[in-house]
């Protein structure tokens, strides 16, 4: 056969492949997973057996559907007691207010709603404070290293937010960061409660389990953007090659933490073999079943 015929196919299917490929990232990108966990904790009080937490992260200003219905419709349909969004809501490169303010409301509209700052709402300090403005007139709480006590069945659980580290200007070093930190999250953890944590970042886990906090909530990795076969992250920066804790639930001594994939991208706009993803959380006060 003709060395050009060769050429011919062999660039034919190349082509063919670099077009499936994009297609198939294309569609995996505009899909959300869903994925449910059942965290199983026998200190959580027996009032929140049952409760059911949808985990909204790192939008970055993405759309699913028109007024991102897709993503609402999902949403309603697991029925949560609480919604909590973990950072990143805004995008710094791609600001979009229209799509945050309409998801916002309509997420106050389904359950109680809460908030914390992810590292690309301090490079957009004027779109951050009229997000917050737009917060308090749905009624959604804004836990910018606050705490608030959440009831249910007759118990009480104590619901605290930290700022991302990014927030505190003037520090560059990572120790700094994780000091200020430690500082903030010892004020906010109650001893005599159940505590949980919204904050953005999962490499600070240290931070977490130090202060004392039984249950985690965070995003920012993005499920390492990457993954390779196996569902294994690639890079995330600040958290480096093949990270940890960057994706599902992981229980770091004391400490249980959740890490959301997250719903949108950021510099690099596709993710590979990582479809944008919706965490939905069932909460059990007690030991997680034997596996037979």
């Amino acid at each position: 056969m003709n060395v050009w015929i060769w050429v011919g196919i062999i660039s034919a299917a190349v082509i063919i492949l670099i077009i499936t490929a994009a297609v198939v990232i294309y569609f995996s990108n505009k899909r959300i997973d869903l994925t449910c966990y059942d965290v199983y904790d026998k200190r959580l009080p027996e009032g929140f057996d049952g409760a059911k937490i949808v985990q909204v992260s790192d939008l970055h200003n993405n759309v699913f559907g028109k007024r991102n219905e897709q993503l609402i419709k999902k949403i309603k349909q697991i029925k949560p007691d609480y919604i909590f969004i973990t950072g990143d809501f805004l995008d710094a490169r791609k600001t979009k207010f229209s799509v945050c303010e309409q998801l916002a409301e309509n997420l106050s509209s389904i359950a109680p709603t809460y908030y914390c700052t992810g590292n690309h709402e301090v490079r957009i300090m004027h779109f951050l404070k009229k997000l917050e403005k737009k917060f308090r007139s749905y009624g959604i709480t804004n836990l910018r290293n606050k705490s608030v006590w959440l009831r249910r069945k007759g118990s009480m659980i104590r619901l605290s937010g930290a700022d991302d580290p990014s927030f505190f200007k003037g520090v560059y070093e990572r120790e700094d960061k994780e000091q200020i930190l430690s500082g903030i999250l010892d004020s906010l953890v109650c001893r005599e409660s159940y505590n949980i944590l919204l904050s953005h970042k999962p490499g600070f886990y240290n931070c977490y389990e130090n202060a004392g906090f039984e249950l985690v909530f965070s995003g920012h990795a993005h499920g390492g953007q990457f993954r390779l076969p196996g569902n294994i992250p690639l890079y995330v920066p600040d958290m480096g090659m093949f990270p940890k804790y960057v994706q599902g639930v992981s229980r770091i001594n004391n400490t249980i933490l959740v890490v959301s994939r997250g719903l949108g991208q950021s510099i690099i706009p596709f993710r590979i073999n990582n479809s944008p993803e919706l965490v939905a959380v069932t909460l059990h006060s007690s030991e997680a079943p034997a596996i037979k």
